[in-house]
């Protein structure tokens, strides 16, 4: 069974819990969180960007790379990765 956590701020300002009261994480409840996982077909979904690239002979831009996976695919403004399923909203910050 996966292992849960919850932590209740009044708990722990009454005085009726403290952090001796969580398991720690060993090898058996990583197991048993990736067994649950895998199990119930969860996915962990990953949040990207798309890279702007240039073409070679002009200032235009003619295609994008995922920032998860690499994959580089005609500007098609694709909310989410083809290839390997990310999400495109992660915020990029500008230098």
């Amino acid at each position: 069974m996966a292992y849960m956590c919850t932590r209740d701020k009044s708990a722990f300002s009454i005085g009726t819990m403290s952090l001796d009261d969580f398991e720690e994480f060993n090898d058996d409840i990583c197991y048993d969180i990736a067994d649950y996982l895998s199990k119930n077909n969860v996915i962990i979904q990953n949040h990207g960007h798309w890279i702007k690239i240039k073409h070679p002979r002009g200032n235009v831009y003619w295609s994008e790379k995922c920032s998860i996976c690499g994959k580089i695919i005609e500007l098609q403004n694709y909310n989410f990765c083809p290839n390997c399923g990310a999400i495109m909203n992660e915020e990029v910050q500008k230098s």
